[in-house]
């Protein structure tokens, strides 16, 4: 047996969906709490870091769909 990238299709997602969450919970603390992020350098270095390893996350998530169009059944056991 090889590999195959469907069996990974339910983590890819998983991953993608916490990315995707963390990213907006990273956008409302920022928001509230902007004032304390402009006086900050040390913060504002630490924010871009999250924000950049939050988004590079999720580049996995194009080959996932790919292997969701190579495996019908995955879509058919998510659904379940």
């Amino acid at each position: 047996m090889g590999y195959t990238a469907a069996a990974w299709l339910g983590f890819g997602e998983a991953v993608a969906a916490a990315a995707g969450a963390l990213t907006g919970l990273l956008f409302v603390a920022l928001s509230v709490k902007g004032d304390a992020l402009a006086g900050s350098l040390s913060l504002r270095s630490r924010a871009a870091q999250t924000l950049v390893l939050l988004i590079r996350a999720s580049p996995a998530t194009p080959d996932l769909a790919r292997a969701r169009e190579r495996a019908p059944f995955a879509a058919t056991r998510a659904s379940l």
